[in-house]
Protein backbone atom coordinates (compact mmCIF):
# COMPACT_ATOMS: atom_id res chain seq x y z
CA UNK A 1 0.00 0.00 0.00
CA UNK A 2 1.41 3.40 -0.93
CA UNK A 3 0.34 6.76 0.49
CA UNK A 4 1.31 10.15 -0.86
CA UNK A 5 1.68 13.39 1.07
CA UNK A 6 0.66 16.45 -0.88
CA UNK A 7 2.73 19.60 -0.87
CA UNK A 8 2.17 23.08 0.54
CA UNK A 9 -1.02 25.09 -0.09
CA UNK A 10 -1.70 25.38 -3.80
CA UNK A 11 -2.43 28.58 -5.67
CA UNK A 12 -5.33 28.91 -8.07
CA UNK A 13 -5.35 31.47 -10.86
CA UNK A 14 -7.67 34.37 -10.00
CA UNK A 15 -10.96 34.16 -11.90
CA UNK A 16 -12.34 36.83 -14.22
CA UNK A 17 -14.70 39.34 -12.63
CA UNK A 18 -17.80 37.50 -13.79
CA UNK A 19 -18.76 34.24 -15.46
CA UNK A 20 -21.93 33.72 -17.49
CA UNK A 21 -21.83 30.12 -16.26
CA UNK A 22 -19.71 28.06 -13.85
CA UNK A 23 -16.05 28.27 -14.98
CA UNK A 24 -14.24 25.22 -16.34
CA UNK A 25 -11.88 23.38 -13.99
CA UNK A 26 -8.39 24.86 -13.76
CA UNK A 27 -5.35 22.57 -13.52
CA UNK A 28 -3.38 23.16 -10.34
CA UNK A 29 0.25 22.29 -9.70
CA UNK A 30 2.15 21.50 -6.53
CA UNK A 31 5.33 19.86 -5.29
CA UNK A 32 5.97 16.14 -5.77
CA UNK A 33 4.25 13.98 -3.14
CA UNK A 34 6.21 11.89 -0.65
CA UNK A 35 5.42 8.17 -0.92
CA UNK A 36 4.96 6.13 2.27
CA UNK A 37 5.11 2.35 1.99
CA UNK A 38 2.84 0.54 4.47
CA UNK A 39 2.91 -3.11 5.48
CA UNK A 40 -0.71 -3.82 4.49
CA UNK A 41 -3.75 -2.24 2.87
CA UNK A 42 -4.44 1.08 4.61
CA UNK A 43 -7.91 2.30 5.56
CA UNK A 44 -7.14 5.62 7.23
CA UNK A 45 -4.29 8.08 7.68
CA UNK A 46 -3.77 11.05 10.01
CA UNK A 47 -1.08 13.62 10.70
CA UNK A 48 0.36 13.78 14.20
CA UNK A 49 -0.92 16.99 15.86
CA UNK A 50 2.59 18.31 16.63
CA UNK A 51 5.35 16.29 14.99
CA UNK A 52 6.22 15.40 11.36
CA UNK A 53 4.68 11.97 11.72
CA UNK A 54 1.94 10.21 9.77
CA UNK A 55 -0.18 7.51 11.42
CA UNK A 56 -1.89 4.84 9.32
CA UNK A 57 -4.26 2.01 10.25
CA UNK A 58 -4.47 -1.16 8.20
CA UNK A 59 -6.32 -4.34 7.41
CA UNK A 60 -4.22 -6.35 9.88
CA UNK A 61 -5.46 -4.26 12.82
CA UNK A 62 -2.15 -2.42 13.16
CA UNK A 63 -1.37 1.27 13.53
CA UNK A 64 1.87 2.31 11.82
CA UNK A 65 3.90 5.45 12.52
CA UNK A 66 6.01 7.01 9.77
CA UNK A 67 8.18 10.11 10.03
CA UNK A 68 8.66 12.44 7.08
CA UNK A 69 10.93 15.32 6.09
CA UNK A 70 9.54 17.44 3.30
CA UNK A 71 12.72 19.46 2.86
CA UNK A 72 14.78 16.32 2.30
CA UNK A 73 11.96 14.49 0.55
CA UNK A 74 12.29 11.41 2.79
CA UNK A 75 10.03 9.16 4.86
CA UNK A 76 10.92 6.52 7.43
CA UNK A 77 8.90 3.86 9.29
CA UNK A 78 9.09 4.31 13.07
CA UNK A 79 7.02 1.59 14.70
CA UNK A 80 3.92 -0.56 14.40
CA UNK A 81 1.33 -1.14 17.14
CA UNK A 82 -1.19 -3.97 17.26
CA UNK A 83 -4.33 -2.08 18.32
CA UNK A 84 -7.01 -4.52 17.10
CA UNK A 85 -7.41 -8.18 16.22
CA UNK A 86 -9.20 -7.38 12.95
CA UNK A 87 -8.94 -4.62 10.35
CA UNK A 88 -8.52 -1.16 11.90
CA UNK A 89 -10.70 1.05 9.72
CA UNK A 90 -10.42 4.51 11.21
CA UNK A 91 -8.26 6.57 13.56
CA UNK A 92 -8.38 10.10 14.97
CA UNK A 93 -6.22 11.97 17.48
CA UNK A 94 -7.74 13.10 20.76
CA UNK A 95 -6.62 16.16 22.75
CA UNK A 96 -3.66 15.63 25.08
CA UNK A 97 -3.85 15.43 28.84
CA UNK A 98 -7.22 13.72 29.22
CA UNK A 99 -8.48 11.20 31.74
CA UNK A 100 -7.70 8.17 29.59
CA UNK A 101 -4.10 9.18 29.06
CA UNK A 102 -3.44 11.15 32.23
CA UNK A 103 -1.85 14.58 32.22
CA UNK A 104 0.50 15.30 29.36
CA UNK A 105 4.05 15.90 30.52
CA UNK A 106 6.58 18.34 29.14
CA UNK A 107 9.02 15.41 29.31
CA UNK A 108 6.86 13.28 26.99
CA UNK A 109 8.45 11.84 23.87
CA UNK A 110 7.93 13.19 20.37
CA UNK A 111 5.25 10.63 19.56
CA UNK A 112 3.23 11.12 22.76
CA UNK A 113 -0.41 11.43 21.75
CA UNK A 114 -3.69 9.61 22.19
CA UNK A 115 -5.23 7.90 19.18
CA UNK A 116 -8.87 6.77 19.07
CA UNK A 117 -9.50 3.84 16.73
CA UNK A 118 -12.41 1.62 15.68
CA UNK A 119 -12.23 -1.69 13.90
CA UNK A 120 -13.94 -4.72 12.46
CA UNK A 121 -13.40 -6.52 15.78
CA UNK A 122 -16.24 -4.33 17.17
CA UNK A 123 -13.96 -2.50 19.55
CA UNK A 124 -13.37 1.20 20.02
CA UNK A 125 -10.02 1.93 21.66
CA UNK A 126 -7.71 4.72 22.76
CA UNK A 127 -3.95 4.06 22.57
CA UNK A 128 -0.93 6.03 23.78
CA UNK A 129 1.37 6.17 20.77
CA UNK A 130 4.53 6.68 22.83
CA UNK A 131 4.14 3.69 25.13
CA UNK A 132 1.89 1.58 22.90
CA UNK A 133 -0.38 1.06 25.89
CA UNK A 134 -4.11 0.71 25.35
CA UNK A 135 -5.59 3.33 27.68
CA UNK A 136 -9.28 2.62 27.13
CA UNK A 137 -11.55 0.31 25.16
CA UNK A 138 -15.25 -0.43 24.75
CA UNK A 139 -17.25 -3.12 22.99
CA UNK A 140 -19.66 -2.09 20.20
CA UNK A 141 -22.54 -3.95 18.59
CA UNK A 142 -21.22 -3.41 15.05
CA UNK A 143 -17.88 -3.05 13.31
CA UNK A 144 -16.58 0.52 13.61
CA UNK A 145 -16.34 2.54 10.41
CA UNK A 146 -15.77 6.20 11.32
CA UNK A 147 -14.50 8.12 14.38
CA UNK A 148 -15.24 11.77 15.17
CA UNK A 149 -13.47 13.61 18.04
CA UNK A 150 -15.81 16.05 19.77
CA UNK A 151 -13.46 17.79 22.16
CA UNK A 152 -12.21 16.81 25.59
CA UNK A 153 -12.81 13.14 26.33
CA UNK A 154 -15.73 12.71 23.93
CA UNK A 155 -15.73 11.05 20.53
CA UNK A 156 -18.37 9.47 18.31
CA UNK A 157 -18.19 6.18 16.40
CA UNK A 158 -20.41 5.15 13.49
CA UNK A 159 -20.64 1.44 12.66
CA UNK A 160 -21.47 -0.94 9.82
CA UNK A 161 -25.01 -1.55 11.10
CA UNK A 162 -26.10 2.10 11.09
CA UNK A 163 -25.43 2.59 14.79
CA UNK A 164 -23.92 5.75 16.21
CA UNK A 165 -22.39 5.95 19.70
CA UNK A 166 -20.80 8.71 21.77
CA UNK A 167 -18.05 7.58 24.11
CA UNK A 168 -16.46 9.33 27.08
CA UNK A 169 -13.04 7.90 27.94
CA UNK A 170 -13.84 8.42 31.62
CA UNK A 171 -16.63 5.85 31.33
CA UNK A 172 -16.60 2.22 30.19
CA UNK A 173 -19.77 2.27 28.08
CA UNK A 174 -21.29 4.60 25.50
CA UNK A 175 -22.98 7.63 27.01
CA UNK A 176 -25.39 8.11 24.10
CA UNK A 177 -26.66 5.58 21.53
CA UNK A 178 -28.67 5.88 18.32
CA UNK A 179 -29.79 3.25 15.83
CA UNK A 180 -31.78 5.17 13.22
CA UNK A 181 -29.98 4.15 9.99
CA UNK A 182 -30.25 0.74 8.37
CA UNK A 183 -26.91 0.77 6.54
CA UNK A 184 -23.35 1.68 7.46
CA UNK A 185 -22.43 5.14 8.73
CA UNK A 186 -20.01 6.54 6.16
CA UNK A 187 -19.01 9.90 7.64
CA UNK A 188 -19.64 12.27 10.54
CA UNK A 189 -19.43 16.05 11.05
CA UNK A 190 -19.90 17.99 14.30
CA UNK A 191 -21.43 21.45 14.65
CA UNK A 192 -20.12 22.43 18.04
CA UNK A 193 -22.19 25.59 18.54
CA UNK A 194 -25.46 23.63 18.40
CA UNK A 195 -24.24 20.28 19.75
CA UNK A 196 -25.39 18.50 16.58
CA UNK A 197 -23.79 15.62 14.66
CA UNK A 198 -24.44 15.06 10.96
CA UNK A 199 -24.19 11.43 9.83
CA UNK A 200 -24.25 10.17 6.25
CA UNK A 201 -25.23 6.60 5.52
CA UNK A 202 -24.85 4.05 2.75
CA UNK A 203 -28.62 3.84 2.58
CA UNK A 204 -28.64 7.35 1.10
CA UNK A 205 -29.74 9.48 4.05
CA UNK A 206 -28.36 12.39 6.04
CA UNK A 207 -29.28 12.24 9.74
CA UNK A 208 -28.78 15.00 12.31
CA UNK A 209 -28.57 14.20 16.03
CA UNK A 210 -28.59 16.21 19.26
CA UNK A 211 -25.63 14.88 21.27
CA UNK A 212 -27.42 15.62 24.54
CA UNK A 213 -30.27 13.19 23.90
CA UNK A 214 -30.25 9.42 23.37
CA UNK A 215 -32.56 7.26 21.27
CA UNK A 216 -35.32 8.65 19.08
CA UNK A 217 -35.41 11.87 21.11
CA UNK A 218 -31.92 12.67 19.89
CA UNK A 219 -32.82 12.49 16.19
CA UNK A 220 -33.31 16.08 15.05
CA UNK A 221 -33.99 15.25 11.42
CA UNK A 222 -33.41 12.64 8.74
CA UNK A 223 -33.49 13.31 5.03
CA UNK A 224 -35.54 11.38 2.51
CA UNK A 225 -33.72 8.57 0.73
CA UNK A 226 -31.59 10.25 -1.92
CA UNK A 227 -31.43 7.27 -4.28
CA UNK A 228 -27.65 7.47 -4.04
CA UNK A 229 -25.17 6.37 -1.38
CA UNK A 230 -23.91 9.31 0.68
CA UNK A 231 -20.23 8.73 1.46
CA UNK A 232 -18.83 11.92 3.01
CA UNK A 233 -19.98 15.22 4.51
CA UNK A 234 -18.83 18.69 5.60
CA UNK A 235 -20.61 21.55 7.35
CA UNK A 236 -20.04 24.78 5.41
CA UNK A 237 -21.00 28.47 5.30
CA UNK A 238 -20.88 28.98 9.05
CA UNK A 239 -23.22 26.06 9.69
CA UNK A 240 -25.81 27.05 7.08
CA UNK A 241 -25.03 24.30 4.57
CA UNK A 242 -24.17 20.59 4.72
CA UNK A 243 -22.40 19.19 1.65
CA UNK A 244 -22.48 15.42 1.05
CA UNK A 245 -20.37 13.43 -1.38
CA UNK A 246 -22.17 10.63 -3.20
CA UNK A 247 -21.52 7.40 -5.05
CA UNK A 248 -22.56 9.03 -8.34
CA UNK A 249 -20.07 11.90 -7.90
CA UNK A 250 -22.66 14.62 -7.33
CA UNK A 251 -22.25 16.80 -4.24
CA UNK A 252 -25.65 17.11 -2.55
CA UNK A 253 -26.19 20.37 -0.64
CA UNK A 254 -28.64 20.54 2.27
CA UNK A 255 -29.80 23.73 4.02
CA UNK A 256 -29.49 23.69 7.79
CA UNK A 257 -32.92 23.30 9.37
CA UNK A 258 -34.44 21.90 6.17
CA UNK A 259 -32.99 18.41 5.81
CA UNK A 260 -35.86 16.68 4.03
CA UNK A 261 -34.23 16.82 0.61
CA UNK A 262 -31.14 18.29 -1.02
CA UNK A 263 -31.62 21.86 -2.18
CA UNK A 264 -28.67 22.12 -4.56
CA UNK A 265 -26.26 19.91 -6.50
CA UNK A 266 -22.64 20.48 -7.49
CA UNK A 267 -21.54 18.44 -10.50
CA UNK A 268 -18.09 17.85 -11.93
CA UNK A 269 -16.86 14.59 -10.36
CA UNK A 270 -16.99 11.66 -12.82
CA UNK A 271 -16.90 9.06 -10.02
CA UNK A 272 -17.75 8.75 -6.34
CA UNK A 273 -16.67 11.38 -3.79
CA UNK A 274 -15.42 9.27 -0.90
CA UNK A 275 -13.83 11.96 1.26
CA UNK A 276 -13.73 15.73 1.69
CA UNK A 277 -12.11 18.32 3.91
CA UNK A 278 -13.01 21.96 4.48
CA UNK A 279 -10.37 24.56 3.59
CA UNK A 280 -12.58 27.51 4.55
CA UNK A 281 -16.30 28.21 4.72
CA UNK A 282 -16.55 28.49 0.90
CA UNK A 283 -13.97 25.94 -0.26
CA UNK A 284 -13.64 22.16 -0.10
CA UNK A 285 -11.04 19.62 -1.11
CA UNK A 286 -12.63 16.41 -2.36
CA UNK A 287 -11.12 12.98 -2.90
CA UNK A 288 -12.68 10.82 -5.60
CA UNK A 289 -12.38 7.21 -6.67
CA UNK A 290 -10.78 8.41 -9.91
CA UNK A 291 -7.68 9.26 -7.84
CA UNK A 292 -7.94 13.03 -8.10
CA UNK A 293 -8.09 15.72 -5.42
CA UNK A 294 -10.31 18.61 -6.51
CA UNK A 295 -10.91 22.12 -5.23
CA UNK A 296 -14.64 22.90 -5.00
CA UNK A 297 -16.35 26.23 -4.39
CA UNK A 298 -19.48 26.13 -2.21
CA UNK A 299 -21.56 29.29 -2.63
CA UNK A 300 -18.21 30.93 -3.24
CA UNK A 301 -18.25 34.73 -3.54
CA UNK A 302 -16.52 34.48 -6.94
CA UNK A 303 -17.09 30.96 -8.27
CA UNK A 304 -20.45 30.04 -6.75
CA UNK A 305 -20.94 26.24 -6.76
CA UNK A 306 -18.32 24.69 -9.03
CA UNK A 307 -15.31 22.41 -9.33
CA UNK A 308 -12.45 24.91 -9.49
CA UNK A 309 -9.63 22.58 -10.46
CA UNK A 310 -7.56 19.48 -9.81
CA UNK A 311 -5.09 19.93 -6.95
CA UNK A 312 -3.41 16.50 -7.02
CA UNK A 313 -3.54 13.17 -8.82
CA UNK A 314 -3.11 9.86 -7.01
CA UNK A 315 -2.98 7.88 -10.23
CA UNK A 316 -5.26 4.91 -10.74
CA UNK A 317 -5.97 4.42 -7.02
CA UNK A 318 -9.14 5.74 -5.34
CA UNK A 319 -8.80 8.40 -2.66
CA UNK A 320 -10.38 7.31 0.62
CA UNK A 321 -9.06 9.93 3.10
CA UNK A 322 -7.86 13.53 2.94
CA UNK A 323 -6.46 14.39 6.37
CA UNK A 324 -5.26 18.00 6.73
CA UNK A 325 -1.88 18.62 8.33
CA UNK A 326 -1.91 20.67 11.55
CA UNK A 327 0.22 23.42 9.94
Amino acid sequence: EELKLSGPPLEVEPPPEAYPEPPPPLPLTGSEPLPIRTAAHTFDVQFHPRDPIVVTCNVEGDVELHSFDRDLGTTEPLRSLRCHTDSCRTARFLPDGGAAGGSSSSQAGATSARLATAAADRLAAVTDLETGKKLWKARMTGAGNVVLPMGGELFAVGDDDGGLRIFDTRQKKATVRWQESEDYISDLAFREDTGAICATSGEGTLAVYDVRKAGTKGLIAMSDFQEDELLSCCIMKGGKRVVCGSQSGVLAVFFWGDFGDQKDRIKGHPLSVDTMVKLDEETLLTGSSDGKVRVVGVYHHERNNSVVGIAADHGDYPLERLPPSPS
